[in-house]
């Protein structure tokens, strides 16, 4: 998934979710960069909140592991610009 806001788009949300039940590594890259930059968020069976970046993390790509665990229903992965 990508969302790109270099261009002046601004407040665009955008969701993956996956179903999957037990235990799992969500591993994935970002780039936040610029003052656009809002937030990624991973949720657990959509109110546990395993991960939360905010604010611009500079211009490389970084690496995010989660370990989820106990998972029942499904893993939302959302991010907010």
């Amino acid at each position: 998934m990508s969302m790109d806001t270099s261009k002046g788009q601004s407040f665009v949300d955008a969701g993956l979710y996956t179903k999957f039940k037990g235990d799992t590594c969500l591993t994935f890259w970002y780039n936040m960069r610029g003052n656009g930059a809002d937030s990624i968020e991973v949720t657990v069976d959509l109110d546990r909140v395993v991960l939360k970046l905010k604010g611009p993390k500079g211009t490389d790509w970084h690496k995010a592991q989660v370990e989820i665990t106990g998972a029942k229903r499904k893993v939302r992965f959302f991010l907010k610009l």
